[in-house]
């Protein structure tokens, strides 16, 4: 009976939300942009909306009628319901571009009950990203909104910048995590982001020193910061948030479905590199007492020859293009071949075997070094047998690189 229901409740929200049925104006819409998974207090999510009322024409403004709604269920089908009955709009999820999941909710593994959704019914398409939010998904998501205008299209633009010029995160989509998990051949990885707290700080520091108020003015404030706490319902159950500052950098390590750990920006470099996936990173590398920022990036696929006899090993070999952007010192021609090269090279080698030993030690194959190993059997049931995740706490790996100079004036510089 249960699953009848929940059959019955997914061919309803279909029908009331996919704007299929019957002619609707466009201003009776309201487009989810971006959902966050949290604990929920009562049940067992508490799910934020990123939404966005559509406007056209003269009567679009600045705000865009954008806000965060958030409500508890069992399942986000549960969450949904109780949202469509606290809006006055027909719902259209075929605009969602990205998945939050809280810290807690990554690491308990709850992801798992979220990998069953109908994206069918609800029109999202699995090209969605993903995102683990340190702390809750839902404060991030209220730093995505200044006066209630959701910055979705600048955090787009934001991570496509920072994968494809600095190279300090990820990108990973709902249909790539699930191949990645059930193929068994490889762990994923996610986006990491977090909320920039200091910023209410030196905000308060500010008023402070603008108005020598002194302890009379932190007073004013705690009580300024308990009336910004206050929520605004729109129905029971249903909450209206907004925001604070967001920032995305590093990315969460998963054993499976369960978050592990995590790397920062620069450790995210290497786990790029070791992925054949870095389209541009900067590295400062010190050399005869003085330093040179080089950019990197990957120019050919990673040569990985793996051997499972025994302890897995794996001989990595690299070959990346080179550009030395700042030099510190005298500037000299022939300071690449008198040394700096071999310095950057070894240094990369070094950086990527203790990020490779921080995933190994977490049991996270973020490398995908599963996916050379699986080449290696013939069938599916062979692969399986052999138990990848298993062998994969003793696995060595071994690596080597080898850089060339993109650019023959070697002291060029970045205006």
């Amino acid at each position: 009976m249960k699953k009848a229901a929940l059959m019955i409740l997914a061919l309803v929200l279909c029908m009331n939300m996919s704007g299929c049925l019957g002619a609707v104006q466009a201003d009776d819409y309201i487009y989810v942009v971006g959902i966050g998974f949290d604990k929920g207090s009562q049940y067992r999510f508490n799910v934020t909306f990123l939404v966005q009322k559509d406007v056209s024409g003269s009567e679009q403004t600045s705000t865009g009628g954008a806000e965060i709604i958030s409500a508890e269920g069992d399942t986000l089908f549960d969450a949904i319901t109780v949202l469509s009955a606290g809006v006055p709009f027909r719902i259209n999820f075929s605009r969602v571009n990205t998945f939050f999941f809280g810290e807690e909710v990554a690491r308990s593994g709850r992801i798992k009950e979220l990998s069953n959704i109908t994206f069918n019914a609800l029109k999202i398409r699995q090209s969605v990203k993903l995102m683990v939010c340190l702390g809750t998904a839902q404060r991030l998501m209220q730093g995505l909104c200044l006066k209630d205008v959701p910055n979705i299209t600048k955090l787009q633009f934001s991570v496509f910048h920072d994968y494809t010029a600095e190279g300090i995160t990820v990108i990973t989509n709902y249909a790539r995590m699930l191949e990645s998990i059930r193929g068994q051949r490889s762990d994923p990885v996610m986006m990491l982001g977090g909320v920039d707290v200091s910023a209410v700080k030196k905000q308060r520091s500010l008023e402070e020193e603008m108005t020598g108020a002194g302890a009379k003015s932190e007073e004013k404030g705690e009580e300024q910061e308990k009336q910004e706490e206050q929520e605004e319902y729109t129905t029971d159950g249903v909450r209206r948030l907004g925001g604070m500052s967001p920032y995305i950098a590093g990315t969460a390590l998963f054993d499976g479905w369960y978050m592990k750990g995590t790397l920062s920006g620069y450790d995210t470099m290497f786990l790029l590199l070791g992925r054949g996936e870095l389209k541009k990173g900067g590295l400062k590398v010190q050399h005869n007492e003085e330093w040179a920022v080089l950019y990197i990036k990957d120019e050919k696929p990673p040569r990985v020859k793996l051997t499972l006899s025994g302890v897995p090993r794996a001989k990595v070999e690299l070959e990346m293009a080179c550009n030395i952007v700042k030099y510190r010192g005298e500037a000299r021609s022939d300071e690449w071949e008198s040394g700096l090269q071999q310095t950057a090279e070894q240094l990369i080698s070094n950086e990527m075997a203790r990020v490779f030993n921080i995933c190994r030690e977490l049991n996270s194959d973020a490398f995908g070094f599963g996916e050379y190993a699986s080449t290696q059997f013939s069938d599916i049931v062979s692969w399986e047998g052999y138990d990848w995740k298993s062998k994969y706490p003793l696995m060595e790996a071994e690596f080597s690189v080898k850089l060339e100079l993109a650019d023959e004036n070697v002291t060029t510089r970045l205006e």
